[in-house]
């Protein structure tokens, strides 16, 4: 990586696509070859699709260069945040940022919570990525609907949990992250995936939806 004046550190990336990283966004970068870990700016994108794979290109940079993203992330937090703060609507897109960086990466495993080895089910997920932002959710779909406070259907924001019921038995049984207005990343038997979580965006998951809980 190289270094320059107001910019402390840049990277380019080859990576499967994330629709949501385009310029200006922040993503959670993880490239075990030279043992990153940290959130990076996207300062150029380019995104490929052939057949049914999306690729992206990213040139990545330590340090926001997009001061008029800062002003508007400022600006929509004292509007959404429960709290009123911007530590919670930072935590939260942090939350959303590490919730996407995983997608595409992860296999199902029913009961399995090694997520940082690539495997894992959808409570495993959510737990290992809140416990980042120092948020202890529990094991199990049936003990994380306990945290936090449930919101509105119609309320929901980015790095609020979503459940659902039905997928294999009655009551709450699947759990994902909601990364903005009808839209959420969880771990499922496909793997990895952001998608819709109403009747109106998604026909499996609609139907099968059952609260909203804000933990941050």
């Amino acid at each position: 990586m190289d270094k320059k004046k107001g910019v402390k550190k840049k990277l380019d990336v080859e990576a499967l696509g994330i629709e949501s990283a385009t310029s200006g966004n922040a993503i959670y970068a993880i490239i075990d070859d030279i043992r990153l870990k940290r959130t990076m700016y996207i300062d150029t994108d380019v995104h490929t699709f052939v057949g049914n794979k999306h690729t992206m290109s990213l040139h990545l940079i330590e340090t926001n260069d997009f001061p008029e993203m800062e002003e508007l992330s400022s600006s929509s937090t004292s509007s959404t945040s429960s709290s009123g703060s911007t530590g919670g609507s930072s935590k939260a897109q942090e939350v959303v940022t590490l919730a996407r960086s995983y997608i595409g990466r992860l296999k199902y495993d029913f009961g399995g919570k090694n997520i940082a080895r690539g495997s894992g089910d959808c409570s495993g997920f959510t737990k290992f990525i809140y416990k980042k932002v120092g948020i202890n959710l529990g094991d199990g779909t049936a003990n994380q609907i306990k945290k936090g406070r449930k919101v509105g259907d119609n309320e929901g924001q980015p790095g609020d949990l979503v459940f659902f019921k039905g997928t294999y038995r009655s009551g709450v049984s699947h759990v994902g992250i909601i990364t903005k207005p009808g839209y959420c990343v969880s771990l499922g038997n496909s793997g990895c995936k952001e998608h819709g979580y109403l009747r109106s965006n998604n026909s499996y998951w609609g139907p099968k939806f059952m609260q909203i809980n804000r933990v941050l």
